[in-house]
């Protein structure tokens, strides 16, 4: 069996499985959310099959709250007795497994954030009714840069900053500076507009995964569903001096956009 993207994938069979879930294939997506488990899919048809080495109460929770689907308890010899049934009803298929993460891989674009790759991922932002402090702002570069070589250095001692080349500037820091710009909330480095809220709601670390992200870089997801990269290193630590010569440097260097990945 290929993946979704045509290439091939090493085949594995679920000889000591003991369970299944049959759910439409329309529904692959509801997934995403179960990147980390070890779980096998396999299609027939349009159907999706759903199954795993181990079974506990956490992933029966997530398993529960997956869009329909059949459950089954499976047999040493493959046979498969639906949920609340005593006989056997059919035999789990047999075919080239994947995992979730070769079933969806996940794909990316670039963005104009010089260097910061742009990528697409299995989820949405939804609006939230939960607060919680802004602590990001993505604000222009000149408005930016106006306020802070001004502004009294235990201010500037919140903050720390990056900018491009699309005249854009991106403070981090609690409480951020009365400027105006988009606010964002930033949790072990994965930040979503202040209001919204990740759905299926994907933890940091998992969101961390699905990006490859290197310890320390820092992403900015968008409600349009792209995220921008920001390499760690990108960051300093705000002062009049680093903003005066961060805006040179910006300006005289003319950063590009990345490449297409």
């Amino acid at each position: 069996m290929t993946r979704k993207d045509g290439s091939v994938t090493a085949t594995w069979q679920p000889t000591r499985v003991t369970w299944a879930l049959r759910m439409a294939l329309s529904d692959a997506e509801a997934l995403a959310g179960l990147r980390l488990l070890d779980l096998r899919l396999l299609v027939e048809n349009d159907q999706l099959w759903v199954t795993g080495p181990q079974f506990d109460d956490a992933l029966q929770r997530a398993l529960l709250a997956l869009p329909g689907g059949d459950r089954y308890t499976v047999l040493p010899d493959r046979q498969l007795v639906p949920e609340g049934c005593l006989v056997p009803s059919g035999v789990l298929p047999s075919g080239a497994w994947l995992t979730i993460r070769e079933f969806l891989p996940v794909g990316w674009e670039t963005r104009l954030w010089p260097g910061h790759i742009n990528r697409r991922a299995s989820w949405q932002l939804v609006r939230t009714n939960h607060y919680s402090e802004p602590n990001v702002l993505l604000v222009d570069r000149a408005t930016w840069c106006e306020y802070a070589v001004t502004a009294p250095q235990v201010r500037l001692d919140r903050w720390h900053f990056a900018m491009n080349a699309a005249s854009d500037a991106l403070v981090r820091g609690a409480p951020l500076p009365p400027l105006p710009g988009v606010q964002f909330v930033e949790s072990e480095g994965v930040a979503v507009p202040a209001g919204w809220e990740r759905s299926p709601p994907l933890a940091p670390a998992i969101v961390r995964e699905v990006l490859s992200l290197s310890a320390g870089d820092f992403v900015l997801q968008h409600v349009d569903g792209t995220c921008d990269v920001v390499p760690a290193g990108d960051f300093v630590a705000a002062s009049r001096s680093a903003i005066r010569a961060s805006s040179v440097l910006t300006s005289a260097d003319g950063l590009r956009e990345a490449p297409h990945v």
